[in-house]
């Protein structure tokens, strides 16, 4: 971390599995061929490839005092891009045109993608692997 500059997309669990699962489906690598409730449950178990989720997620959120770390939330930056945006770009001390900064555009929607279940069991899983966090984090369950 003393040599370069991270930024860290922090984004909902919900959505994360939403989005892996189709990157799953797309890619043959992965060999995956279940439902999204199938994913789920790979993803809840930490038997995906890229995981665990929460061990990852924490290394970076225990960090994000670092100066060289830029810690922010998927969330946040679609609620108002520029603002985000504007704290990367100062963060990593570089000039954008503003074209450039009003260009951006963010999406994300697990609620259309995922059952009532699934967002329960995230939901408790999510709980569960936040017990230990500040309660700043956007994410904790309480």
């Amino acid at each position: 971390l003393n040599l370069f500059q991270v930024i860290y997309m922090a984004r909902d669990p919900r959505d994360v599995v939403v989005s892996y699962c189709h990157f799953a489906r797309l890619v043959n690598i992965f060999d995956f061929v279940g439902s999204t409730s199938d994913f789920v449950e790979h993803f809840v178990n930490d038997t995906l490839v890229h995981g665990p989720f929460w061990t990852h997620l924490k290394e970076a959120w225990n960090k994000r005092s670092h100066p060289n770390i830029h810690f922010c939330f998927f969330e946040d930056m679609k609620a108002n891009p520029k603002e985000e945006i504007l704290r990367i770009q100062r963060f990593l001390n570089v000039d954008l045109t503003e074209s450039q900064i009003n260009g951006v555009r963010v999406t994300g929607d697990y609620k259309n993608k995922l059952s009532e279940e699934d967002i329960q069991k995230i939901n408790e899983w999510t709980k569960e692997n936040t017990e230990d966090m500040e309660d700043e984090f956007k994410y904790k369950m309480k």
